[in-house]
């Protein structure tokens, strides 16, 4: 099947940069710890980040990727060009505006958004948001591009660009940090030369490809009105996760010196398993679902999209259920070294934990969100975002006091699965049903195969703790023989209970995609 070949494709790629993405993490506990450096690169980096998976990777390809894909199908490459050329020209003027107006005002802006920062963090962070702001300008064309390659199902140039972003921040902190006074400099630079990276990484394959769009004065053309008309509400619905977990952060400022930055730890280990699925997931089944929607092959959608949800929960359940027994010993032997004291580790562990209760919820957000942007319905997720905005912000300010940094993780992951309940009964009204007797049986499998494995996983956990309190190497062996242990486990389980025949996956990851005329340039 075209969708597992692509998922696996994204999904590889996604898995290489996540894991040079989380090296980047530990040089930043090990270089800056949890201090106010820490704290301020933590919220410079975070700025452009969500902004770009708001307005680059998640809300631009839910608007973009549906128009030029009908486009391509229906009308053909020349008109589908066309209108790329002129979404181009708005998006790079608006980023060129939006990027001078924030350097211009970037004191009062960061002021409202870390209300906790004393003066010496508040200056610290207000310098580096300034040099790693425009960013955001790469990194959204570098989407731009990436939607116009996935459009013709030529997903490894976009997939890999962030690997190469990554090894290059890696590159230059490890150069530039020895050379500065202030450490938390060089990850900024970093971070500014990781967007052009990124950039060229798409751009030379497209202009390779024939894609030529030329730089001209933005015009609303309709097909501009259309795609505005999406971005909108997709920014929101799309990215509710990331909006989630900045609020945090403007909570997290609130706390005392290194509660952003535990914050940040703490969901840069529980993003690996959500962007290599999830990024994986969306990327693949919004151009898909988008083609099938618009030639009304309506039963095929329904069946794309029970099998995403199927594949999205046998992914991500066992990385919640290691997250969560082994969050102890994975902070340890990560982060805990250079400045980062145990200390330290201890808040970031806790705070692993609630927030790899929602994981699931989190990918599967995406999931349901790319089907309604498929169905040129993004006031939907728009709807749901907002709601689940707020009653994250609400448990967030309850639970703070009581839970640290830790409460913040309980709120984003509660109101991920309030969201992703709405969400499943709003697209049930739309004629997408979900809970049909072959998914209801696959839940209850899964649930068997959940709480056995979670069970064998903790007792064995036991047996490993004197392991955890010797050298290095014997915690990294144990923590690599639990991992196992649960991959075996859940995967055993649920090929007993029936949850998931692994000859069928097998056999729908090995089936060729069906290739039509469309993919060439």
């Amino acid at each position: 099947m075209q969708l597992f070949r692509s998922i696996v494709t994204i999904g590889g790629w996604t898995m290489g940069s996540r894991v040079l993405g989380f090296i980047r993490t530990i040089l930043m506990a090990s270089y800056l710890g949890a201090g106010v450096a820490a704290d301020a690169i933590a919220i410079a980096i975070r700025m452009p980040s969500m902004l770009r998976r708001l307005f680059a990777e998640g809300a631009f390809s839910a608007a973009f990727v549906p128009i030029f894909a009908g486009d391509l199908a229906t009308h053909g490459q020349e008109k589908a060009l066309k209108t790329a050329e002129d979404i181009f020209n708005v998006l790079l003027w608006s980023l060129l505006a939006l990027t001078i107006v924030c350097e211009i005002f970037m004191e009062p802006l960061m002021r409202a958004l870390v209300p906790g920062f004393g003066p010496e963090r508040l200056e610290l962070t207000i310098y580096l948001t300034r040099i790693t702001f425009p960013f955001i300008i790469f990194i959204s064309l570098c989407a731009f591009y990436g939607g116009i390659l996935n459009s013709y199902d030529r997903f490894t140039a976009f997939a890999a660009s962030p690997m190469a972003g990554n090894a290059w921040i890696i590159g230059a902190i490890v150069f530039l940090t020895p050379q500065m006074s202030e450490p938390s400099l060089s990850f900024a630079l970093a971070l500014l030369g990781c967007g052009v990276v990124q950039f060229f990484w798409v751009y030379i394959p497209a202009k390779q490809s024939g894609i030529h769009l030329r730089i001209q004065a933005p015009r609303l053309s309709p097909d501009v009105r259309k795609f505005l008309k999406i971005l909108g509400p997709s920014a929101l619905g799309s990215g509710v996760v990331q909006v989630n977990l900045f609020i945090g952060s403007m909570i997290a400022s609130l706390l005392p010196t290194g509660g952003v930055a535990i914050l940040t730890y703490a969901d840069r280990l529980c993003q690996l398993p959500i962007s290599v699925i999830g990024t994986a997931m969306g990327t693949a089944l919004l151009p898909i679902l988008s083609r099938q929607i618009r030639s009304g092959e309506i039963a095929k959608a329904k069946t794309c999209l029970r099998e995403s949800l199927e594949l999205s929960l046998l992914l991500s359940v066992p990385a919640a259920i290691g997250l969560v027994v082994l969050a102890d010993p994975l902070i340890t032997i990560f982060f805990v070294h250079g400045k980062f004291d145990a200390g330290s580790g201890a808040l970031t562990a806790a705070t692993l934990k609630m927030f790899s209760l929602g994981l699931p919820a989190y990918i599967l957000v995406k999931v349901f969100s790319a089907t309604f942007f498929a169905q040129k319905a993004p006031k939907v997720p728009l709807v749901t975002g907002a709601l689940t905005v707020i009653i994250d912000v609400v448990l967030s300010l309850l639970l703070i006091e009581d839970f640290g940094a830790a409460g913040i993780g309980i709120a984003t992951a509660a109101a991920s699965w309030f969201n992703v309940i709405l969400l499943a009964i709003l697209l049930s009204k739309r004629g997408f049903s979900l809970m049909d007797s072959q998914l209801s049986a696959f839940l209850l499998r899964l649930c068997i195969t959940v709480v056995g494995s979670t069970a064998i996983l903790t007792l064995l956990k036991a047996k490993f703790e004197p392991w955890f309190e010797m050298a290095l190497y014997y915690q990294a062996a144990g923590i690599m023989i639990l991992v196992l242990i649960v991959l075996l486990s859940f995967f055993g389980l649920a090929q007993l209970t029936g949850t998931v025949s692994l000859s069928e996956f097998k056999g729908k990851l090995s089936r060729k995609p069906v290739v039509s005329s469309s993919k060439e340039i």
